[in-house]
């Protein structure tokens, strides 16, 4: 998280634990989490050995009956070479121990979303013009 962005979360959210820096570096948190997040991280993570890595940390964070509450996308972006996106498949090999996926697409896919402006949501009613899902893995 970018500096100033964390500054803001915490004045906001005093009562909240937050910490700040390289996720693939916590280890104080196993078992610890009821719910470990990401939002629009693994898409920007290139090298496969370390999605897996961190994709082992976030399950070892989580409590033995918590979850991953995943926010990315699926679909390369032809016009950004520095995103790639995570393919169900490839997230069911992030975390092998996973009992459970549960899928669901909720963005229209942001290039389609800036055109259409004020007819998002007409747009957004269907499902193959989305280009990002929620998983909640278990």
């Amino acid at each position: 998280m970018l500096e100033d962005r964390f500054k803001v979360l915490s004045e906001h959210y005093p009562q909240a634990h937050l910490i700040s820096g390289d996720a693939s570096k916590i280890k104080e948190f196993d078992g610890f989490f009821d719910i470990v997040f990401q939002s629009t991280v693994f898409t920007s993570i290139l090298d496969l050995d370390f999605k897996k890595h961190l994709a082992s940390l976030m399950w070892k964070m989580k409590k033995q009956d918590g979850v991953i509450f995943w926010y990315d996308f699926t679909f390369d972006n032809p016009n950004n070479k520095n995103v790639k996106g995570v393919k169900l498949d490839e997230l069911r090999s992030l975390f092998p121990n996973a009992k459970q996926f549960k899928v669901k697409r909720v963005t229209l896919a942001p290039p389609i979303g800036r055109r259409v402006g004020g007819f998002y949501s007409l747009f957004n009613i269907f499902p193959f013009l989305r280009t990002h899902v929620v998983v909640l893995i278990s």
